[in-house]
């Protein structure tokens, strides 16, 4: 049968050409998987299910895979983030105060200007950051 090509098998002889085959697979050392009822086999095997908490290993083997860039650089773009939104409402404190601290002296719209600025500079830091992670 095998000397014949595949085009000219009747649908019985090739049948008996991949049992052939499945034969010789599993002879030669292959895995068979178990066979439920009803003669399908199977071709996934079991997973094992863990319960729990992860380990401290998990946590610093997805921070090795990341590299020590980008995890240093993540958490400079996250601080840098957080700082802006802390100087956006620092200066807002110090505008409603009036005359203490930097804004002294600055006129109303310099000072919507400051508080525009870091408010603009938080949004596209928000933004922005996925686009780098």
């Amino acid at each position: 049968l095998d000397d014949l090509p595949e085009a000219s098998r009747s649908p019985a002889e090739a049948a008996a050409a991949l049992a052939k085959a499945a034969e010789g697979a599993s002879a030669a050392g292959a895995k068979a998987s178990a066979t439920p009822p009803g003669g399908v086999s199977r071709l996934t095997t079991a997973e094992r299910r863990q319960t729990g908490s992860f380990s401290s290993g998990i946590y610093t083997t997805y921070l090795r895979a990341l590299g020590t860039a980008s995890v240093w650089s993540y958490f400079a773009l996250l601080v840098l983030t957080y700082s802006t939104f802390l100087l956006a409402d620092l200066w807002l404190v110090r505008w409603w105060i009036g005359d203490a601290g930097p804004a002294a002296g600055l006129p109303t719209a310099s000072r919507a200007g400051v508080y525009s600025g870091l408010c603009l500079g938080f949004i596209a830091l928000i933004i922005g950051s996925p686009l780098f992670f």
